[in-house]
């Protein structure tokens, strides 16, 4: 038999509180009560005491309560708060109160939403969390007129329901609606600051509702959230502001030997991380984000959104470190991020990019910063790193270098000399957050290591040869690493070959200028090309010059040339081999410098 919504509400009076009961009536309405009286007296005292001293999260509990609801095909859930002079009305275009949401509102603890994942809330609170701000709540919806008027002195009140005759003009009664009526300013005051909590990213936690309406009538401001789905991104809006985000959950399975008397009857729950991303798909790490449990708690230097169920305490504003509930999560925010890389890796726009999200610099908590090692931790093990040649690789098994390292050690080179494959170029992050993950830079030190293999050196352009000089007077090297580059084959010579320092002397270009006088290969000469690119870059020319002669380098000096090269082919014929373009560069070398060689030679005779 159908009961009308007024008739469902005198049931409950009757049966559950005994209202309008016949002490002669013996029927079983009474028996029900009589048996059920002292444990609802109970309940509701410990409920009263657990309101006022665990002081529950009012507007999220709203908020669920909404998402927890059963909408029309076709319909966008929508929740709107309207802050009146009067009273704070809820609105939600569910599909409405049936008698059983009734029968499970009026009891300490009842439900009928059964809720495996999401906000868990106080137990047992739930709706009863409106007694924080309003003595007479009232409920309009699909014909259910009802309100509970709450006395401190009797707790029981705020579970039993009254039947409302004339509904205010104000509501909508095509929707839910939840009026609560408020006393002082001050309470006022608080609810505007509870509906002030609602930050645009709680949207990204919930799946069924899709906008949420605030409007401060006393303030005269009006706030749409809005949530939508593009392109594998989570878009936020709110007025002509958008967000977006690649938002990803992560479902865990409570340990059973895990203890905690608020949560201990939840076998699963859900870690989510929200990743903010630019108007392109790319990450957006310019600003510090919020760890949220259902509703932002505080920043804690982080780069992304960790979303958790966290105990907090009583203000809010900080979540229980000491708490083993809250630990077990903390430690697995690092398995849910491994998680989440399977998704930004196949995420066009974030796998080159995703490694900027590890940006954990500004984190000093020590309860995150635990947090932060676990997370490196994971992903050392994690085919996470992107090689030139496009391949994933764990953090240790790639290389990373300087743009001018890269120049002089390809990534061929590295593959044949060090048995890894460079970091893709074209992966973003900070060089802190590659060393923390074990990318090895390759060093000065390691080229120098390289510099021993003179097969590979061979095959080396004149090119090379000046940007590794570039690079070498740029490092501070120590005198043994200084000394130990004289005795490698390092210096390209004029004809081609290989030599180092230690061998025998080697000497500058003698004709820096001009097209040389054609018996360089003769000599132990800096290739000249090489020396040409050094000139030519005249900003850096002093300091490569300067690290080449600390190397020994020497510039060529007339007297040496000719007393020690030019003169002897003459004095034992070896001269009758040579090509006459050859001989006439002797001729022009000694013209062009014979007044430097005859000052020196009489600075000699004279000693």
């Amino acid at each position: 038999m159908m009961h009308s919504p007024k008739d469902v509400i005198e049931k409950i009076r009757r049966k559950r509180f005994g209202i309008g009961l016949s002490l002669e009536d013996t029927s079983d309405d009474v028996r029900e009560f009589i048996l059920d009286k002292e444990e609802v007296l109970d309940r509701a005292a410990r409920l009263a005491k657990d309101i006022n001293t665990q002081k529950p999260r009012l507007i999220f509990e709203l908020v669920q309560n909404a998402e927890d609801n059963e909408y029309e095909d076709g319909v966008e859930p929508l929740l709107r708060f309207i802050l009146r002079p009067d009273c704070l009305l809820v609105q939600n275009n569910e599909k409405g109160f049936r008698e059983e949401n009734v029968d499970a509102i009026c009891l300490i603890g009842g439900t009928t939403k059964k809720r495996s994942l999401g906000y868990i809330g106080e137990k047992g609170i739930g709706f009863k969390s409106v007694f924080l701000v309003t003595t007479e709540p009232q409920i309009y919806s699909n014909g259910f007129h009802f309100r509970f008027v709450y006395k401190e002195s009797d707790p029981t009140t705020m579970i039993i329901p009254e039947w409302v005759k004339n509904p205010p003009d104000f509501i909508d009664l095509s929707q839910t609606n939840l009026v609560m009526p408020l006393g002082s300013m001050s309470v006022r005051e608080e609810l505007l600051a509870f509906l002030k909590e609602i930050h645009p990213s709680l949207l990204l936690f919930l799946q069924k509702l899709r906008k949420i309406e605030i409007q401060d009538l006393i303030g005269n401001s009006f706030t749409e959230i809005r949530r939508r789905e593009e392109n594998e991104r989570v878009i936020i809006s709110t007025g002509d502001k958008e967000e977006h985000w690649k938002v990803i959950r992560r479902l865990l399975d409570v340990p059973s030997d895990l203890c905690e008397e608020r949560r201990k009857d939840v076998t699963q729950t859900e870690i989510i991380l929200a990743f903010p991303c630019k108007l392109d798909g790319t990450p957006e790490v310019t600003r510090e984000q919020y760890v949220f449990s259902f509703l932002p708690v505080r920043k804690e230097g982080l780069r992304f959104i960790i979303q958790a169920d966290f105990l907090l305490a009583i203000n809010r504003e900080d979540i229980i470190k000491h708490s083993s509930w809250n630990r077990w999560l903390r430690d697995s925010i690092g398995e849910a991020f491994a998680k989440a890389v399977d998704h930004l890796k196949a995420d066009k726009k974030l796998r080159l990019s995703f490694f900027q999200y590890l940006d954990f610099s500004d984190v000093k908590d020590e309860f995150f910063l635990n947090a932060v090692e676990q997370i490196f931790q994971h992903l050392q093990r994690l085919e996470c790193a992107l090689t030139e040649s496009n391949q994933w690789r764990k953090p240790g098994e790639v290389l990373t270098a300087s743009k001018e390292g890269r120049e002089l050690i390809s990534n061929d080179d590295a593959i044949r000399l060090f048995g890894k494959e460079y970091l893709s170029s074209k992966v973003l992050g900070k060089s802190s957050v590659l060393r923390e993950l074990g990318i090895l830079e390759v060093s000065a030190r390691d080229l120098i290591k390289c510099l021993e293999q003179t097969e590979w050196l061979t095959k080396k352009s004149d090119e090379w040869f000046y940007k590794l000089f570039d690079y070498l007077s740029k490092q501070k090297l120590s005198d043994e690493e200084i000394e130990y580059l004289k005795n490698l084959k390092i210096l390209k010579l004029q004809n081609g070959e290989l030599a180092s320092i230690n061998e025998d002397p080697v000497f500058f270009p003698p004709d820096k200028k001009g097209k040389g006088y054609g018996f360089e290969t003769e000599l132990r000469i800096i290739r000249k090309n090489i020396y040409r690119m050094i000139s030519r870059n005249k900003e850096n020319t002093q300091r490569i010059l300067g690290f080449l002669r600390d190397l020994g380098a020497q510039d060529s000096e007339p007297y040496q040339i000719i007393e020690n090269h030019i003169l002897p082919a003459y004095e034992n014929d070896t001269w009758k081999d040579k090509d006459t373009g050859m001989l006439r560069g002797y001729i022009r070398y000694i013209k062009g410098n014979i007044e430097k060689y005859e000052k020196e030679a009489g600075k000699r005779l004279n000693i």
